[in-house]
């Protein structure tokens, strides 16, 4: 009978450097991602919010229009939120805007729609500063029409 002979078997190891060199890495793989991920996410919320608002105050005026009642929004700091009030009987719930942390509000002013018309009799604007893209938004609303122009300027 053959016996078969083992080779002796190495003592060597992983010293402790190697192995905590090698989890560093392994963890700026999952970590970058995430941060990306959570910038991604500040990036998408904000752009949601001034979709929101501009269809939100489209509704206000069609609202001031079609229930022959004034409308109006305005800029709530201790919310920090936009409120948009329109006549209760119009089964609205979107009355509450709230401002992303990623923007801050440098201008306002009580924005009024006339009944039947939806008209806003005034030059009032609206500046966001979105400090991670050093950029102002202005919604400029126009005279008469209850329309405004949106304006994008990098600081």
């Amino acid at each position: 009978m053959h016996i078969a002979k083992t080779k002796k078997h190495s003592a060597e190891a992983y010293t402790l450097v190697e192995t905590i060199t090698v989890l560093v890495l392994s963890l700026s793989f999952f970590v970058f991602p995430v941060l990306s991920f959570r910038s991604l996410e500040h990036e998408q919320s904000t752009q949601r919010f001034f979709d929101q608002l501009e269809k939100r105050i489209d509704l206000a005026q069609q609202s001031a229009i079609i229930h022959q009642q004034a409308t109006r929004f305005y800029y709530d700091p201790i919310r920090h939120s936009l409120l948009f009030d329109v006549p209760a009987y119009s089964s609205m719930e979107w009355q509450v805007l709230p401002i992303p942390e990623t923007l801050t509000v440098e201008r306002h002013a009580m924005i009024t729609y006339a009944a039947n018309t939806g008209n806003e009799s005034s030059l009032k604007a609206y500046e966001f500063y979105w400090v991670e893209k050093q950029q102002r938004i202005i919604y400029q609303f126009q005279l008469g029409g209850g329309r405004y122009i949106k304006k994008v300027q990098s600081s």
